[in-house]
């Protein structure tokens, strides 16, 4: 699929940079696939460490 899409040249740069990848359109497809990676993780483990709990484990792991 081709397509035009005007891309902010300093945002540009620097993803060629840190990334070392040889072009724009190598760029954006590696961009793609990285977000699409990201957004279909499972939510459950994004929030793996993310709520708070107050509780007491040596109490749980008693035999009552």
């Amino acid at each position: 699929m081709q397509a035009h899409i005007v891309v902010d040249d300093q945002l540009m740069n620097e993803a060629l940079r840190v990334t070392g990848l040889n072009g724009t359109e190598e760029v954006i497809e590696v961009a793609l696939r990285e977000l699409i990676e990201h957004r279909r993780k499972d939510p459950l483990a994004l929030a793996f460490g993310q709520m708070p709990w107050d509780g007491d484990l040596d109490a749980m792991r008693t035999d009552r």
